[in-house]
Formats: C-alpha cells, structure tokens, sequence
C-alpha cells in the first residue's frame, strides 16, 4: 500500500521529469527547427523574428537582399545557430527597442547584419570580462563563423547600439 506521502513525492517527480522532457523538446526545436531544413535560413530567422516580437518588447525586422542565394546545410546551421544566439544577446543585454537583420549578396560575400539600438558596450571592456568570467558567447560566435570560412566584425559602442556583420565568401565554383 502507497502512503499518500509517497503519492505525493511521485507526483512531484513526475512532474519534474514532464517538465525536464518538455524543456529539452524546447530546446532541440530552438537549435534546430524544422523550418530550417524545411525551408532554408531565411524563412526560420524570420520565424525566429516572429517569435522573439511575439514573446518580448522589442519591433523585429528583415530585409532580404540575397538574390535567393542560399549557403550550404551546414553553413545554414551554425549561421542559424549563431544569429539565434545573436538575438538572444539583443534580448538579454541591449535593452533595444529595435532589431534588424539583413541578408545581402555582394560581389564576393554574403553579408548577414544583425543590428539593435540598444545601449551597446564597450568592445575591449567586454573582451576583457569574458576572458575573467569565461563566457565566450561573442567569441565562440566568431570561432564558428571562422570554422565555415566566414569572418564577424562588431560595431560597438555604449549608447550606440550595436552592428553585427558576418561575411561568408562566395564559394566560386569552377565549371
């Protein structure tokens, strides 16, 4: 017989383990959702836009000038990967009311810019923390972006909001 104390500690466990379950689909959805394989970089960091104006104060906005030109599957990921974790600095940090990403074509790149008028921070001050705390979330951006051949360049400073521009050479194909 089940005293109703154990009843209980079972009910909360299981309640722990649904919560834990749901939290790790939430997740795995976040890094990876399936309008990214479904539909390609574009089309999910619009989704991701849609659900950050959704869920938080802030107005999102997108402008494709990419000529539909599309990276690589795994190119795709670690630039979703790497723009969603982008925008979750916006939210957590910059106290903007506006952010934009664009996409544009250039002769030899593809640009992405991610850009906020929050309050910015100083490039060389937060280098410095990051290195003491060791939180390396803009760093480990850049190292990704690096790893598929792209560069990151930052444009900073406090009250000035902030610009995020990666570069990703077009790959030139030899016929």
């Amino acid at each position: 017989v089940v005293k109703s104390e154990q009843k209980k500690i079972i009910s909360e466990i299981s309640g722990f383990l649904e919560d834990a379950i749901n939290e790790s689909r939430n997740i795995t959805y976040e890094l990876s959702p399936p309008v990214l394989y479904e539909m390609g970089l574009i089309p999910a960091i619009n989704w991701k836009l849609d659900e950050i104006e959704k869920n938080n104060k802030i107005k999102t906005s997108s402008i494709n000038r990419s000529k539909s030109y599309e990276v690589g599957k795994r190119e795709q990921i670690i630039l979703y990967r790497s723009i969603n974790e982008l925008l979750q600095n916006v939210l957590k940090h910059s106290k903007a009311k506006n952010v934009n990403i664009t996409f544009r074509l250039l002769t030899n790149d593809y640009r992405i810019t991610v850009s906020d008028n929050g309050i910015g921070f100083d490039l060389k001050t937060m280098r410095d923390k990051a290195l003491s705390e060791k939180k390396f979330g803009l760093f480990s951006i850049m190292e990704r972006i690096k790893y598929i051949g792209g560069s990151v360049e930052i444009d900073t400073k406090p009250r000035k909001g902030t610009k995020v521009v990666i570069n990703m050479p077009i790959k030139k194909y030899k016929i």
